[in-house]
């Protein structure tokens, strides 16, 4: 993945995830005969601002970040984004103000997608490993406009992923700049202070929803279900034909496990998945006798009438 740019490689990361998944629980649903949960990654419908992850890091509800800072200086802009500030008052004993600061390091099973913006003029030129520019996107490292004099594009994709400004080396504990993304870090040894202002805006937020959806296994046919949202989708093989309204349906109408998520993995059934009948059991014979029908399944007997025996 090395001469992928940061959105493909972050792409390609859920994608073989949602399709290792989805293959696994199939496998798993036809050789335990039950229903299996898997997983998918989502992307997040909270608000797309720091301003809102902040507010849900501080009440404890989802949000993509494990540890989380900002200190010093700062302010939120009309749409959310954090604005740290370059402070260059008058320092004084007791009205000392520190500049902005902050640090954000990636939760499991999260992504990030941030825009950087900087009145640094090729602060990010320049203190970022050239090795890795390539990987940004053709739109990093030009100017924005609004007072900021370049910017780049990031995601986070793995945990332990983590961003870090100071913006005049003010906050203890957090560096001038440190930028690890797929566990690489991307900025120079001793990188310089940002001296001016920052902008860090959130553009996307993706989490893995390890039940996302259900395998729901057809015990007549040896067949799976592949339930996604609102649609259901049978494997082409599944015999669905039938001959007249007379029509006899295998299975069992309680095997359809309910969709909501547990606290389950990817492989987690369903519930009890309900019983698996013996495969002796599963089959039918229709008899027609004189305008009757004759019916065995199983061990039972039905009879269905055409018309009154005479």
């Amino acid at each position: 993945m090395s001469d992928r740019t940061l959105e493909e490689r972050a792409t390609a990361i859920r994608t073989e995830a949602d399709a290792l998944s989805l293959a696994n629980a199939t496998a798993l649903s036809l050789s335990e005969k039950r229903d299996v949960k898997y997983g998918k990654w989502v992307k997040m419908t909270i608000s797309n601002s720091m301003e809102g992850v902040k507010q849900n890091y501080s009440d404890d509800e989802p949000q993509p970040f494990k540890s989380l800072e900002i200190k010093g200086e700062y302010e939120w802009d009309y749409s959310g984004d954090l604005e740290l500030l370059n402070y260059e008052g008058i320092q004084l004993r007791f009205t000392r103000k520190d500049s902005g600061g902050f640090h954000a390091m990636l939760k499991a099973g999260y992504q990030v997608k941030m825009k950087i913006f900087t009145e640094n003029f090729r602060y990010f030129e320049d203190n970022i490993k050239s090795e890795y520019e390539d990987r940004f996107s053709s739109d990093s490292f030009q100017q924005r406009g609004e007072g900021y004099d370049e910017y780049i594009r990031v995601w986070m994709m793995r945990e332990n992923d983590y961003l870090s400004i100071d913006i005049d080396g003010d906050i203890k504990g957090i560096a001038n700049f440190r930028l690890k993304l797929d566990g690489d870090f991307y900025n120079v040894s001793n990188p310089d202070n940002f001296d001016n202002e920052v902008e860090i805006d959130i553009d996307e937020v993706w989490y893995w929803n390890a039940n996302y959806s259900t395998i729901t296994y057809v015990a007549e046919t040896e067949d799976v279900v592949v339930e996604d949202g609102d649609d259901v989708i049978k494997d082409d093989d599944v015999d669905d034909t039938t001959n007249d309204d007379d029509e006899v349906e295998g299975g069992n109408e309680d095997e359809t496990q309910d969709d909501k998520p547990d606290d389950g993995d990817d492989t987690d059934d369903g519930g009890d998945g309900g019983d698996t009948k013996d495969d002796d059991e599963n089959y039918s014979i229709f008899l027609v006798l004189g305008g009757i029908t004759l019916i065995l399944v199983g061990s039972f007997v039905f009879l269905r009438g055409g018309r009154s025996a005479e």
